[in-house]
């Protein structure tokens, strides 16, 4: 019997491979681990609509952490918590991606928005996550610095060209710890 019992995994750059796929290797691993009794869960900045492929790729029927922290789930079907950023931080956000011509995207309870789809009725949307990207590390790094003053904003990043942003708190740790003590 082994000694661990919850096995929580990142998807890109993680689980996936350059295809966006779960490779056979990968995939032969996990359903091992599962045989052994271990829990396995996603921990993702991806919405469940883009991580729901792979949950019935493996048959995951547990615990999921998404938009980096912004949804938890007990299991597929059961929703746990969801936490969105506030209106006037999204605005200013927004207003930020613009000023430094950063390619952004945000996530809603029910959809993945690219930028060049973003139109003032997305103003009225919650958002859980609003991210940034740039192909200078420079024009990134302002961007980040420029966001340290926002209160109520979480800023993590999954590569030296992008900036997430959450509510303030919310993370995949903070998400892997509320499905522990559940």
């Amino acid at each position: 019997m082994t000694n661990y019992r919850l096995l929580a995994l990142d998807l890109d750059g993680t689980v996936l491979n350059k295809k966006r796929q779960i490779s056979k290797r990968n995939k032969d691993w996990i359903l091992r681990t599962i045989k052994a009794g271990v829990i396995v869960m996603f921990t993702t900045g991806r919405g469940m609509h883009r991580v729901k492929c792979f949950l019935d790729e493996l048959d995951l029927t547990g615990p999921v952490v998404l938009v980096n922290g912004a949804e938890i789930w007990r299991s597929n079907d059961q929703l746990l918590e969801r936490h969105f950023i506030l209106k006037e931080d999204i605005q200013r956000l927004h207003k930020i991606a613009l000023a430094y011509q950063a390619t952004f995207w945000g996530y809603s309870k029910d959809s993945f928005i690219k930028g060049e789809d973003w139109n003032e009725t997305m103003f009225q949307q919650r958002w859980m996550k609003f991210g940034m990207k740039h192909t200078e590390v420079q024009t990134i790094d302002q961007i980040r610095r420029q966001l340290i003053g926002m209160e109520e904003i979480e800023v993590t990043s999954s590569g030296q060209l992008n900036i997430e942003v959450s509510l303030k708190g919310i993370t995949k740790e903070y998400g892997v710890k509320k499905i522990c003590r559940e």
